[in-house]
């Protein structure tokens, strides 16, 4: 098989949400990485293929390289892979569980205090005041901080566009919502809940997000119950919430993260410092 055979091999086979990246290239190949394993699945049956890992190894940095030289002579943009994929997070594999972050709780505490604070300022101005959360506070307080800024979130979210994992951003803001909206009925409810779920946790959805078996049984298992409907995402959103942190650290030491310094400032208002 050569270069080009396997490309357009390689094409087929990854679903429209997979982005294979020119430069930078992936990380090397793991026994996490099933991705690459599966196009040759049809070769099994063939004795003259055998394929070892420094044969997957040798076709993966010659299958970047021809990308690289497509995407010069066609001026593409190039991106890294999503941190969605799968083969880029082998935590999330059945062998390495994923580990909840202590900040999550966190996050609801803080939530709490800007809900309280935002109810202190509408009483005292009489309508919502246009406040939002500024840069120092984000620095300061990190993920949770940016969660709950407007300007400041649009930066993030261009960040997540350019690594194509802006789904997890979506996915959380939109849990955040359906916990804190007040619905007619349970059957509104219901309906909202499948609707989230058809959208991110769906497998080969257009926005799937990137969470194991388990979390996606457990979701399914609340949703049908009906036990707890305001919380029936919250495992999928802890999930989540981890892969957010690791986009968050990333972006905060990025030239995007010094331009929203340069372009809004420091001393935004800051809606979590003012009466508390």
């Amino acid at each position: 098989m050569n270069t080009d055979e396997f490309i357009t091999k390689s094409s087929d086979f990854s679903s429209s949400k997979l982005h294979f990246p020119p430069p930078p290239p992936p990380p090397p190949l793991s026994e996490y990485d099933e991705n690459v394993r599966d196009v040759f699945d049809d070769y099994d049956d063939d004795d003259d293929y055998i394929f070892s890992d420094d044969d997957l190894k040798s076709y993966n940095k010659k299958h970047v390289k021809t990308l690289s030289q497509h995407a010069q002579r066609h001026h593409l943009h190039h991106h890294s892979r999503s941190l969605s994929s799968p083969s880029v997070i082998p935590s999330l594999s059945s062998q390495r569980p994923l580990i909840p972050s202590i900040n999550y709780d966190n996050h609801n505490e803080y939530k709490q205090r800007t809900i309280n604070s935002s109810i202190k300022l509408n009483k005292f101005f009489g309508d919502k005041p246009p406040l939002d959360i500024c840069v120092k506070e984000i620095e300061k307080e990190g993920l949770k901080a940016m969660l709950h800024s407007k300007i400041p979130l649009c930066y993030f979210l261009y960040s997540l566009l350019e690594e194509y994992s802006c789904e997890n951003l979506f996915f959380f803001l939109e849990v955040e919502q359906y916990e804190s909206f007040v619905f007619v009925n349970s059957t509104q409810q219901y309906t909202t809940a499948q609707h989230i779920f058809d959208t991110y946790l769906t497998h080969n959805s257009q926005f799937e997000v990137n969470v194991d078996d388990k979390v996606r049984k457990s979701v399914i298992s609340s949703i049908k119950s009906q036990r707890d409907p305001k919380h029936c995402f919250d495992e999928a959103k802890r999930a989540i919430f981890v892969l957010l942190e690791v986009s968050f650290a990333r972006f905060i030491r990025s030239p995007m993260a010094d331009l929203m310094k340069q372009e809004i400032g420091m001393l935004l208002f800051s809606l979590i410092m003012i009466i508390t």
